[in-house]
Parts: C-alpha cells; sequence; structure tokens
C-alpha cells in the first residue's frame, strides 16, 4: 500500500490540487524539480491502478481529482517526457503554462509528437496560446497529416485553423515528409469519412485563399512523385496530380519530370508520366531521342496498360518521324518479356512494320524461351532461322522423387536436447519463435525428463527463467510454466488468450490442460519423457518408441493423465506391423495396452474406454470408418468412431451504404457426423465444430483460434489426419479471400499443404485452391509452392480431386479467374512439368459455369491455348463441349475459335 513521505505527496494521494498548487507555489524552480523522481515513482502506481485489472500497490482505483493533482504537480516540477508519459490534460497544461512557464514546456510539442503524431492538437493549443514554438520537424509534419483524421470534423479543424494564423501555410509540408505505416496522406483519406477533410480538398483551399498556387502545388507533387515512395502512400500523389489537372502550358516546363518519372519503380507513378507525355506530345511534339529513352524502361514493365500506353507513344513517335522507325523497335522490343500472349503479339506487330536493325535481331533469340507458343512462329521469321523456334517441351524434363515421404524419415527425427546447456538453448529459441512446435515439443519433453534439476545446475537456467514470465505467446507460454515448476516447484496457472471478440481458443485450452498434465509427470520425478512427446516433425512417434515409453513407465510406477494417453495414440504413425504388435502384447495388460494393440492391428476385443479406442481407431483406420468400433460405442462424433466427412457450400448478401450495393461472399464447411457433447480427452473430435457453432465479428468458428503457434500446435494432435486442419483453414482463408481484414496467421494452414507427408485429401484440395485464389499475395505465394511440391511428390495423383475443387469453386461467385490465372502461371513458371496438369485443370475450369463464364474466363482461356499448343494437347471431349457452350465477346471469342479449331 502506498504511503506518502512529503507534503506534496499527501496532497496529491488527497486528491487536493489547490494544497498541491498551493506548496509549490513557495518554491524554487529547482526546489520544485527536486521532487521529480517521488512523482515519477506515484505516476507509475497509478497508472498502473487505472489501467490494471487491479489497484496493486496504490490501494484503490485512482480518483479524477488525483490524477489531476498529480498531473498539476509533474507540469511543474518534471521534465517534457515526464509531461508525455502523464498524458496530462489539455485544459490543465494551458493553464498551468500561461500562469507558471515551468520548464517542462521547453521541448514538449517535439516529445510529444515524437512520441506519437496524434498529440497534434494539443501541440497547437500550445503553438496557438504563444507557449511553444512551431517546431520544423518530421514529427511535427506528421502530425499535420494525422490532423483531419484525428479532428474527424470540419468544425473542429476550422477552429484549429483560426486559433493559429500560421498553421494553413505550413501545411504545405506535408510535400516533404514521406509518413510512417500509421500515418500517411493516404492512410489519413483512407480511413476519413468526411469530405471536407479530404487532403485534397485541404490543399486546393489554399489556392482559393491566395495561400499558394495551383503551379507551387504541381512542383511539389512531382517532387514528392521523385522520391519514389512505397505505392500506398506515393499513389496519393499520383491522385492529387489527377484533382490539379494541370493543363499541358502548365506540364510543359516539367517536360524532363515526366520523362524521368517513367523509371519510376511505383505502377501508379509510371501511368501518370505516361498520361502526362500523352498530353504533352499531342500539345508539342517531344524531342524522338528524349521519348525514346523515357520508354525503355517502360517497355520492360509487367503492367499491361502501361506497355499499351507507351506503344501508343511510339506510334505516333514513328509516324512523324520514320527515320527512327528501327530505333522504336529495339525500345519495344523489351515488350516481348511481358508474359501475356497479347501483349507480345502487339510488339512482334511492330516490330514487323517498323523492321529491326542486324543488333536487334541478334539479340532476338533471347526472348524465344519466355515467349508465348502462339507467337513463336512470328519471331522466327523475324529472325530469318527456322530452328529457333524448335525446342524440348520443358514440361517433361523435371526432375521428380524417387519415393515418397514417410512421416517416420530419419530426416524427420525429433532429438532430444542432449545436456543441460542445450536445453536452456532450446527454450530460449521458443521463446524467440513462438510458432516453432517442433522446439516446443522437443523442450518441453526433455524438461519432464530432467526433473527434479539439481540446485548446483539451476543457475544454467537463469537466462530463461528471467524472461519465463514475460512470455505472452501460447507455446513460450506454456513452456515458461513447466519451466517454472520444474525449477521453483510452483508456476503461474495456465490461462487461454482471447481475441477482440472474446472468442477463447479451444485448442490453447487444451494446450494450458497438457501442460497442467506434463507438470504432473515432472513432479513424479522419475527421468523419463512423457508419453506424448514427438520422436519425429509435426507430432508424430514412432510406435515402436512409444512401445518403449508404455512398458518404462508401468516399470518406474509412473502415471499419466488420460488425455496424455490418448494423445499418445492419436500422434501415432499408422503401422500394422507384425513385430510392433507381438512387442505390445508383451506389455501389461490394461485399458492403454489394449487400445494400443487394437491401433497396430491387433485382434483384440473393442475395451470399455471409449475415448482411448476412438483414439486408437484414427490409427487402426485412417480417415476411414471402423463401423465394429461404432456399434461398440455409438455416437462418438467425427474422427471418433467414424472418419470425419465434410461438404461445402456458399452463400451471399448484400447491403447497401450511401447509395452503393456491397455483396459479401460467405463459405461454409460443415462436418457431416454430428459432434454433439464431449470430453475433453477425445481430441480429435474436439477439432471439429459442434452443432450450431458460429463464429464472432464476422469470422468463422476456429478450433485453434488467432495465434499462429497455436494453429500449428493444432495440427499435431492427429498428424497423420489432418483433414480437420485443412478444414478449419478452408474456413478462415475461403472468407477472407480478398483479404477484407490482415489475418497473417492463416498461412499457417497453407504452410502445412507444404509438408511432403501431408495427404491430399478432397478436403486439402478445397484448401489449396482457395489458397491459389487469394488475394494476399504472401499466402498465394505458398499456395503455388505447395502447388508445384504437391505435384512434385507424387502427393496429388492423377489431381482429379483438385479438379473437383477448381471446377465446384469457380462456379460460385467466390473465386476470381485473374487471381487463378495468375498462380497458375507462377506454378508452370516455378515448374515446367506442372504444365500437363495446369492444363487439365483449365479444362474442368471450362467445366464450372459454361452458360455464364465468369469474369476474366480469357484470360483462363489464354493459357489453356498456350499448354494446348506447347505440348501439343486435345482438349477433352467434355472440355471442348463447355467451351462450346460459352458466349464470349471481344479477345475471349477469338480465343475460344482458336482452341476450338
Amino acid at each position: 500500500m502506498f504511503e506518502p513521505n512529503t507534503p506534496l505527496e499527501v496532497a496529491i494521494h488527497s486528491g487536493d490540487a489547490d494544497a498541491t498548487l498551493t506548496l509549490l507555489r513557495d518554491q524554487t524552480a529547482d526546489q520544485r524539480a527536486s521532487h521529480r523522481a517521488g512523482l515519477k515513482r506515484m505516476l507509475k502506481l497509478v497508472q498502473a491502478a487505472h489501467w490494471g485489472a487491479q489497484p496493486g500497490e496504490w490501494g484503490e482505483k485512482p480518483t479524477p481529482a488525483q490524477r489531476q493533482s498529480l498531473s498539476a504537480a509533474i507540469v511543474l516540477c518534471g521534465t517534457a517526457e515526464d509531461v508525455v508519459e502523464a498524458m496530462v490534460d489539455d485544459d490543465l497544461l494551458v493553464a498551468l503554462g500561461r500562469e507558471w512557464h515551468p520548464r517542462s514546456l521547453d521541448g514538449l510539442v517535439q516529445a510529444m509528437l515524437a512520441h506519437s503524431p496524434h498529440w497534434i492538437r494539443t501541440a497547437q493549443r500550445l503553438i496557438s496560446a504563444g507557449l511553444a514554438p512551431r517546431p520544423d520537424s518530421d514529427g511535427y509534419t506528421l502530425g499535420l497529416m494525422a490532423l483531419p483524421y484525428i479532428t474527424r470534423s470540419a468544425e473542429r479543424l476550422k477552429a484549429l485553423f483560426d486559433a493559429d494564423a500560421g498553421l494553413r501555410p505550413a501545411l504545405l509540408r506535408v510535400f516533404s515528409v514521406e509518413g510512417t505505416a500509421d500515418v500517411s496522406l493516404a492512410s489519413s483519406d483512407k480511413y476519413n469519412h468526411v469530405p471536407e477533410l479530404a487532403w485534397g480538398r485541404l490543399l486546393l483551399s489554399l489556392v482559393d485563399d491566395g495561400l499558394t498556387t495551383r503551379a507551387e502545388l504541381l512542383d511539389l507533387t512531382l517532387g514528392a512523385l521523385e522520391k519514389d515512395w512505397p505505392q500506398f502512400r506515393a499513389g496519393w500523389f499520383s491522385r492529387f496530380h489527377a484533382e490539379l489537372a494541370p493543363e499541358p502550358t502548365a506540364m510543359q516546363p516539367h517536360l524532363s519530370r515526366y520523362l524521368g518519372l517513367c523509371a519510376s519503380r511505383i505502377p501508379p507513378t509510371v501511368a501518370l508520366s505516361l498520361d502526362a507525355l500523352r498530353q504533352l506530345d499531342a500539345a508539342h511534339p517531344i524531342e524522338g531521342a528524349a521519348l525514346l529513352a523515357a520508354l525503355r524502361p517502360v517497355m520492360a514493365s509487367s503492367v499491361k496498360g502501361q506497355l499499351e500506353a507507351a506503344m501508343k507513344l511510339l506510334d505516333r513517335l514513328v509516324q512523324r518521324e520514320p527515320a527512327l522507325s528501327t530505333r522504336a523497335s529495339d525500345v519495344a522490343a523489351m515488350g516481348l518479356l511481358h508474359n501475356a500472349a497479347p501483349v507480345q503479339a502487339q510488339v512482334l506487330r511492330r516490330l514487323e512494320t517498323w523492321g529491326v536493325d542486324d543488333a536487334l535481331r541478334a539479340r532476338l533469340p533471347d526472348f524465344m524461351p519466355g515467349l508465348a507458343a502462339t507467337n513463336r512462329s512470328r519471331l522466327t521469321q523475324l529472325i530469318g532461322d527456322d530452328e529457333a523456334a524448335i525446342e524440348p517441351d520443358a514440361s517433361q524434363s523435371s526432375s521428380r522423387v524417387t519415393r515418397p515421404a514417410h512421416p517416420l524419415d530419419d530426416g524427420r527425427r525429433l532429438p532430444a536436447p542432449g545436456d543441460l546447456q542445450e536445453l536452456v538453448e532450446c527454450i530460449a529459441h521458443v521463446f524467440e519463435h513462438a510458432n516453432d512446435v517442433d522446439a516446443f515439443e522437443r523442450a518441453a519433453a526433455r524438461l519432464v525428463e530432467v526433473s527434479p534439476i539439481a540446485e548446483a545446475d539451476k543457475p544454467l537456467f537463469a537466462p530463461v527463467r528471467k524472461r519465463a514470465a514475460k512470455m505472452q505467446r501460447p507455446l513460450p507460454r506454456g513452456l515458461a510454466r513447466l519451466l517454472l515448476f520444474v525449477l521453483d516447484g510452483t508456476g503461474p496457472t495456465g490461462r487461454a488468450v482471447v481475441d477482440h471478440a472474446a472468442s477463447a481458443s479451444l485448442a490453447e485450452q487444451l494446450l494450458s490442460v497438457r501442460i497442467d498434465d506434463l507438470i504432473a509427470v515432472a513432479a513424479q520425478g522419475r527421468h523419463l519423457p512423457p508419453l506424448s512427446a514427438p520422436t519425429h516433425r509435426g507430432g508424430f512417434i514412432a510406435a515402436e518408441i512409444f512401445i518403449q515409453r508404455v512398458a518404462a513407465h508401468r516399470a518406474a510406477g509412473l502415471l499419466s493423465s488420460r488425455a496424455e494417453q490418448v494423445l499418445g495414440l492419436l500422434r501415432l504413425c499408422p503401422d500394422g506391423s507384425r513385430q510392433l504388435c507381438a512387442a505390445a502384447q508383451r506389455l501389461p495388460d490394461g485399458a492403454l495396452t489394449q487400445a494400443l494393440r487394437y491401433a497396430l492391428h491387433d485382434d483384440v476385443a473393442h475395451g470399455d474406454d471409449a475415448e482411448l479406442f476412438a483414439a486408437a481407431a484414427r490409427i487402426r483406420h485412417p480417415r476411414e470408418d471402423d463401423r465394429a468400433l461404432d456399434a461398440r460405442h455409438a455416437g462418438l462424433g467425427p474422427d471418433g468412431a467414424l472418419a470425419a466427412r465434410w461438404v461445402w457450400r456458399t452463400e451471399s448478401d448484400s447491403h447497401e451504404v450511401e447509395g452503393k450495393t456491397y455483396t459479401h461472399h460467405k463459405l461454409f464447411v460443415d462436418v457431416l457426423v454430428e459432434r454433439g457433447d464431449v470430453p475433453p480427452e477425445r481430441l480429435a473430435v474436439l477439432r471439429h465444430p459442434s452443432a450450431g457453432a458460429t463464429g464472432s465479428w464476422g469470422r468463422p468458428w476456429t478450433f485453434a483460434g488467432f495465434d499462429e503457434g497455436a494453429i500449428r500446435y493444432s495440427a499435431t494432435l492427429l498428424p497423420s489426419d489432418p483433414g480437420a486442419y485443412f478444414a478449419e483453414g478452408a474456413r478462415v482463408v475461403g472468407n477472407n479471400l480478398d483479404w477484407w481484414e490482415a489475418q497473417w496467421q492463416n498461412r499457417a494452414y497453407l504452410d502445412m499443404l507444404l509438408d511432403p507427408v501431408a495427404p491430399m485429401t478432397p478436403i486439402a484440395c478445397l484448401l489449396l485452391v482457395l489458397g491459389l485464389a487469394g488475394k494476399e499475395p504472401g499466402q498465394g505465394a505458398i499456395s503455388v509452392d505447395a502447388l508445384v511440391q504437391a505435384h512434385a511428390d507424387g502427393r496429388l495423383g492423377e489431381s482429379g480431386d483438385l479438379a473437383d475443387a477448381l471446377r465446384a469453386l469457380l462456379a460460385t461467385p467466390l473465386l476470381k479467374a485473374a487471381r487463378l490465372h495468375k498462380s497458375l502461371l507462377a506454378a508452370i513458371r516455378a515448374d515446367a512439368a506442372i504444365s500437363s496438369m495446369v492444363f487439365h485443370l483449365l479444362c474442368a475450369a471450362l467445366q464450372a459455369r459454361p452458360e455464364d463464364p465468369p469474369r476474366d474466363t480469357a484470360l483462363l482461356l489464354d493459357l489453356l491455348l498456350e499448354l494446348k499448343i506447347s505440348g501439343a494437347r486435345a482438349l477433352p471431349a467434355a472440355a471442348r463441349q463447355a467451351l462450346a457452350a460459352m458466349k464470349l465477346t471481344g479477345n475471349g471469342r477469338k480465343l475460344q475459335q482458336r482452341l476450338m479449331a
């Protein structure tokens, strides 16, 4: 309990602001400064009591009067940094500043804005009150950027302008600072829904009031674009350029700058420069050499619209200066690097018209490997070499693994940390890498095995002991709890993290219970590893080792919880060899032994323990029903006696906001077998949603929650059958395809598809197709790698399940054909051997909805035509029938005719 030691502390603790000020008024500046250390201590206690769940040492929740008194004392006795830390009220700060002019005002505005740009309103009050000068710093400029978003009201912003005549002219500083991930002109406009507060309007209003000119704004805009800031922030200046809408006469003095912006790495900046050059060239033809030099980097762009705009500028140049035609060809030839066959065809048409010189003709064969098969004959004619287009089909030459990976391969073995120093290093690794499940399992198993630790060895653990209490993520926190028990005999209780919608993770709750079980094993001090400790990556346990553990535990009298026994069984690698069965038969009889023998295909009767035998059934009959066990123990739920099976569907709903209609597509992945109420030991069944289970805040129900480490841990509960894991992944990925909310943890579901032992079942194929069609580039790249890897190691087989998933999903409004095209093209580039499979996938895509082809079907047809020609492949009858039924226009119609020819 806090006890005040000085008259000042007594006044503050009493909440008597008048007494606080009276005491300080009679003191000199140096005397007031001497109180700083004590006030800072009081501040920490007050803040902890105010924001924490318990009042702690302060004794009770601080009253407003106490906080007001403490704030006043800090302003008068502390420094600028102390005032920022105390978050002093604006009115109090200004009132005290005017009367006392304390030293805490020195550098206060800079300290506030260095802490956060959101202090700008308080900073402006100090500036307008004459208590602080206007800073000339990037922090102040960031504060200006945040002003519209912070005020959220045109009236409040006008009041700030009226109070400080120098504020509006200072707004021009925003052109000189890039901004941050949180504060920029782009983010301000994105999250601001008041039109009067849009930055474009604010800046143009300066022109209306004579504070600047359009010419100056144009100059500043081009200066910002020349800095090549990241696209999100640079894009705002491109849009503001459009708002300025400068005439060619205004742009003409900046011709060299527009030419230079063609080399920008930011696509909107390049698009802006090309449009400006189009207008400038129409008004006053641009000198040929300068234009050719500027357009050369544009022709190497991957953006189709930019290439087409650049080629139109070249058309105009060649038309008025025919002598530059071959030089224009040399520039245009870079467009042959683009991956779209129609773009390549446009380039070839110009090369054929404009002609090529000997130097370019010598380089043209370099473009042949990346050229679409539909365009190779035209390039061959330009080269003048009939053999140039003759190449082996790369899709036949990729390497293949000789044998599918096995969960118990030597390369997947998890060695236990050797000595205690290696164990400390492993624990430290888990504390730093909260998603490394294998390292967590190694450290946890070894901690149990070495318990109790000799007193002489405990100092080795000092570095990790010191950090243990600070761990927040599920895996490190659970390991820290086990560590503290092994070292001290006590430790914090377990808890599951909840998300912002107060939804707890069932997987984290089970993890917390497992830590309790491991603590119970460690407390017995038998120096044996727990039954559930994996022997191989991904959670697998070699049955031979598990049999040895059961025997050792029995011999030592070591007791394990039922959940530990169930988890150990679920993690077994399915194996029905006679040798293992014979070894299990030699174990002392008991419920666990009977279930273990059943899992290893021994001929034993179903015991009374439904939980142990349900786990054993998942190993004896992986992904299949155990009808005999279901007759003995009915209603165990999905992945109990009966294997889980899924059905999925989509629903769409629309709503209108400000006259605009928004449509949202939802994906439901339901398990066919009812789960019902199940005990916590039925781990495999708990992975599935119960009847009527729904998510919150627009998110679907999940077993694993939102922590990536917990998600990865959930995959190890039944590693031989990750079907429920993939179903959950399909739910969360499928309901966030357009990335309306950043859910970085979802990559864990897609990463599992990369594991060479993960079975590519129909539900896994559903997740893979959803990943290939997602908007987020990182998840798309993982999915492309998974497609290539699964094909290379033979897990996809004939790809029938993948084709079925693709066909069914493309028949819904959930998938966008353009994203699918991008991913499939990337997969072919990564491994040409996948071309044949992609061809068959595209044939399946044609059959999704021939009567109503999805948008951007032409992209899929273009890739299909390329694969058809390059591999001399024939369209299957069903694909030809679907293609013939399509009503297409434009380029889609042309591609349809070529495919049918």
